[in-house]
């Protein structure tokens, strides 16, 4: 059985994430972020440490608690573009999850780059995948890479 779970960016610009589960197998489509939020919460301060429950607080990254019980069975985290929107929060919540970050290239790039900028150390595997390419996660479920057109690669 599918089930789709919306987390968030269903009903504003930010905070894009999405749990497909199949049978007892889950995958994250995007971790992003809220931009106007961060923002106005940490402002042109330095912050030293930011954490993921301090940035939900304050409506900055989705709220990922509807998937709790599921955390266990997360495969991949899987970004769909390198648009902060959808890639953002990843730094602050991917280490919840004890699985690989699949994307392409470009899109690692930017993570890598978000990670360095905020000082905080990679705890998932960032794997790249190919443009077109297919990679098994498991017996029931396969991604696909596809090449769209859009204002990141």
């Amino acid at each position: 059985m599918i089930e789709i779970i919306p987390i968030g960016g269903y009903s504003e610009v930010g905070k894009n994430m999405t749990a497909i589960k199949v049978d007892d197998e889950v995958v994250i489509l995007d971790m992003g972020i809220h931009l106007p939020n961060y923002i106005e919460y940490t402002g042109d301060d330095d912050l030293e440490y930011l954490d993921a429950d301090e940035l939900r607080s304050v409506k900055a990254i989705p709220d990922d608690s509807i998937i709790k019980s599921l955390k266990e069975n997360v495969l991949a985290i899987i970004p769909s573009h390198a648009h902060l929107d959808h890639v953002g929060a990843i730094p602050y919540m991917a280490k919840a999850y004890k699985c690989p970050i699949l994307c392409t290239a470009f899109t690692a790039e930017v993570i890598r780059g978000i990670y360095k900028n905020e000082n905080i150390k990679e705890k998932n595997k960032i794997e790249v995948l190919s443009v077109n390419s297919r990679y098994k996660l498991s017996e029931n479920i396969e991604i696909e890479f596809v090449n769209i057109t859009h204002s990141t690669p």
